[in-house]
């Protein structure tokens, strides 16, 4: 039988309590598996049941995306994941459900506006040169 570090339990006590601490706060939950066809309003009516809902934010990459649900209290988060986990069908599509990761979602925000910062310079850059397709292309060559 290994001997463990008696540090590395302390780390991970510590670590796990702060984890502990951290999800207690989290009221939001991420729905995967959403499609184009499912909208704001198709989420709110089948999850404000729950609790109060204060926002729903869609993410999409091509046509399969995931939805941030976020509860104005813990309690209707909790009630949802109790009730629906394994189970949240909206619009026919089977849709699977997790807790949600603030920091992961402002991260994506984040990337989000960096991406379309350096794409706005660019699209500036070819415009104040007057550069096409065609003369892109050709300049590379």
């Amino acid at each position: 039988m290994a001997h463990r570090n008696p540090r590395d339990h302390q780390a991970y006590g510590r670590d796990h309590e702060r984890n502990s601490r951290m999800h207690e706060s989290i009221k939001e939950l991420l729905l995967r598996g959403i499609n184009t066809t499912i909208h704001t309003e198709d989420i709110s009516d089948k999850l404000v049941a729950y609790g109060e809902i204060e926002s729903i934010a869609f993410r999409f990459l091509d046509e399969r995306g995931w939805a941030f649900v976020t509860y104005t209290t813990r309690e209707g988060a909790e009630k949802a994941m109790q009730e629906l986990s394994g189970s949240l069908v909206i619009n026919g599509q089977r849709l699977k459900l997790a807790w949600g990761n603030p920091e992961v979602h402002n991260t994506y925000q984040d990337v989000v506006r960096t991406k379309r910062a350096l794409w706005l310079r660019v699209v500036s850059y070819l415009i104040k040169h007057q550069m096409g397709p065609r003369r892109i292309i050709a300049s590379k060559l």
